[in-house]
């Protein structure tokens, strides 16, 4: 028995699904900035997580256009940080990043089934980074 190469809509949905959540993060982002940044300065915080959540999901449609065999953990990765993100910044912006969250998690599922990455791989990509930005977010809470 061979194993069946993905098929090309697969693997246009996985390139649709990155660019999405790119252009979505983008978008947000852009609008938020736009509106905080004349009432508030914006660093260290919440500019950097600003930052952060264009830079992983311009990170995740990078890998996945460029065909990295990578990409299923990456779209992992970014998924875990910016779940965190959304949950701990419920209150302010953290609920409008749900569907980037969303298009993320649902890139890496279908990462998984074109590069055959193992779910235990995947989901530790997703707990391992979700791990690293709660901590990376509740630490200058603790320290102030």
């Amino acid at each position: 028995m061979t194993a069946s190469q993905p098929t090309a809509p697969v693997k246009l949905l996985e390139r649709l699904l990155s660019a999405l959540a790119l252009a979505y993060g983008l978008a947000i982002t852009a609008g938020f900035w736009f509106s905080v940044a004349p009432r508030q300065s914006m660093w260290p915080f919440p500019g950097l997580y600003f930052i952060e959540v264009v830079f992983l999901p311009a990170l995740l449609a990078f890998s996945v256009l460029r065909g990295s065999p990578q990409r299923a953990r990456i779209a992992s990765l970014s998924a875990g940080a910016l779940s965190v993100f959304s949950i701990l910044g419920a209150m302010s912006v953290g609920l409008f990043y749900l569907p980037l969250v969303l298009l993320a998690a649902v890139t890496a599922v279908v990462s998984r089934v074109v590069t055959r990455e193992t779910l235990a791989g995947c989901a530790a990509f997703f707990v391992g980074s979700a791990a690293l930005q709660a901590c990376g977010m509740l630490f200058p809470v603790s320290v102030a």
